[in-house]
């Protein structure tokens, strides 16, 4: 059995960068915290969501940029992608990776054999 997968997706968002976070937030359980910080490559701020010590979501904004730009690595990236496609259809896919878990007996061969 092959099941495929988010690993990571990135998009641009056309929306106010306060409004996304709180938007996410709202999407989330109550204990995600949000804590904000210096932003990179070309962004000047990043807010990254977080529940227990675990990044769920990292979004910059700011710098060359007018929109912000959101993502989210491992599994919490098809939770992302889902939410970014049902509340923001029109968002710009910047990055997404796929990644293809292989399971059963036999799944090591069969894997390399494709």
């Amino acid at each position: 059995m092959i099941e495929h997968h988010f690993d990571w997706y990135q998009a641009t968002v056309h929306a106010q960068p306060e409004a996304l976070v709180l938007e996410l937030l709202s999407h989330l359980p109550e204990e995600a915290l949000r804590f904000d910080g210096k932003g990179f490559n070309s962004f000047k701020h990043r807010a990254d969501i977080i529940v227990k010590d675990e990044l769920l979501a990292t979004i910059m904004h700011g710098g060359v940029n007018p929109h912000p730009n959101v993502k989210a690595t491992g599994e919490h990236s098809s939770a992302l992608a889902n939410f970014l496609r049902f509340a923001h259809p029109e968002h710009r896919v910047s990055r997404a990776d796929i990644a293809s878990d292989f399971r059963g007996e036999h799944a090591f061969e069969r894997s390399i054999e494709l």
